[in-house]
C-alpha cells in the first residue's frame, strides 16, 4: 500500500507550482521565460486565474515580484494566499458569483492600453472558466449563472460548455489576446482538460478559437439554450496572435510520468515458467 501512495504523490509533486514555476520563469539579470531572454523594455503585469492561480502566483512572485507593476490572482473560495505584489480576488466555481464578474472587470483594467514594449505573464489553471466572468451584452449574472447550471447538469462535455463560455464573452475564445495586444503575452499552462487543447483549457483566453459560431449556436439548439447573444470569436491568423506564447508546463500526462517512473523500481517483474525438473526414472 505505501508502494501505491509514493506514487500517487510522485504524480501529484510534478504538476505543483512550486516545482512548475521556476522551471519556466526565472529572474537572472533579467527576466527569462523558459529559459530565453525577454526583452523588458516597458512594464511587466501579471494575471493568475483558476483553482491553481494563487499557488503559480505565490512562485512567480518569489521570483519576480519585485520587477511587477501589477498582478492579479483569481482563484476559488478559501484558495487563496497571501500574496505581497499581486491583488487577490476569490470567487465561484464551478457556478460565477458576483467576484467573478468583479475579477472580469478587475482583469480588463489592468490590462487595458498595454504598449507593444510592456510583457504580460498568464498563469491559467482548471476552473478559470467560471472564475473570470465577464457579463454579456443584456444578460445578468442570474441568467448566466442559470445557463452554466443547465449545460453543466445536462451532461454537455467541457469542449460544449467552454464552445458556449468562449461565444458569450469578452476574455475568453481569445479575447484576453485582444485585450493584451500589441504587448507580448506569456500563457502558461497547468492543464486538467484531456487532450490539453489550448483554446478548451479555461476557455482559451489567448488562443485562437477552433470552434465557430455556428458552431455554438448547434450546441445551444442541442440543450435547449434559445435567445443566447453569441458572437464570434478570434481565429487562427488574427494579428492578435502574433506576440502570444503557450507553455504547456503541467498536464495529466507529466502527472502520469512521474508515476510510472516511480514505479518502475516496484515493477512487478514477468514471472518466467520454472525450470523443468528432470524425470525420476523408475525402477
Amino acid at each position: 500500500m505505501h508502494h501505491a501512495i509514493a506514487i500517487f504523490h510522485a504524480a501529484i509533486a510534478a504538476v505543483q507550482p512550486q516545482r512548475i514555476i521556476p522551471q519556466y520563469i526565472q529572474w537572472r539579470n533579467g527576466l527569462f521565460i523558459n529559459n530565453k531572454p525577454v526583452p523588458l523594455k516597458g512594464r511587466l503585469f501579471l494575471a493568475a486565474a483558476g483553482k491553481a492561480a494563487a499557488a503559480m502566483a505565490l512562485e512567480t512572485e518569489r521570483v519576480i515580484g519585485p520587477h511587477l507593476t501589477a498582478g492579479l490572482a483569481i482563484t476559488k473560495h478559501e484558495h487563496g494566499l497571501p500574496l505581497q505584489y499581486c491583488r487577490l480576488i476569490e470567487a465561484g466555481h464551478p457556478l460565477p458569483d458576483e467576484h467573478s464578474v468583479e475579477a472580469a472587470e478587475a482583469l480588463q483594467s489592468m490590462l487595458q492600453n498595454l504598449q507593444q514594449e510592456d510583457v504580460v505573464i498568464c498563469l491559467l489553471s482548471g476552473g478559470a472558466s467560471a472564475l473570470v466572468t465577464d457579463l454579456p451584452d443584456n444578460m445578468d449574472l442570474h441568467q448566466l449563472r442559470d445557463i452554466s447550471d443547465q449545460l453543466i447538469k445536462s451532461g454537455a462535455d467541457i469542449q460544449e460548455i467552454n464552445t458556449i463560455r468562449k461565444h458569450l464573452s469578452r476574455i475568453k475564445g481569445g479575447g484576453l489576446a485582444h485585450i493584451v495586444y500589441p504587448a507580448r503575452l506569456y500563457v502558461i499552462v497547468l492543464s486538467d482538460v484531456v487532450g490539453d487543447r489550448l483554446d478548451v483549457i479555461a476557455s482559451g483566453p489567448a488562443a485562437p478559437d477552433t470552434s465557430t459560431l455556428a458552431d455554438a449556436q448547434h450546441i445551444a439548439q442541442q440543450y435547449g439554450l434559445l435567445q443566447l447573444p453569441l458572437h464570434e470569436t478570434p481565429k487562427p491568423g488574427d494579428p492578435i496572435f502574433t506576440n502570444v506564447e503557450h507553455l504547456l508546463a503541467g498536464s495529466n500526462d507529466l502527472a502520469l510520468q512521474a508515476a510510472q517512473q516511480k514505479r518502475k523500481p516496484w515493477a512487478i517483474m514477468p514471472i518466467s515458467s520454472p525450470p523443468r525438473l528432470p524425470e525420476v526414472q523408475k525402477r
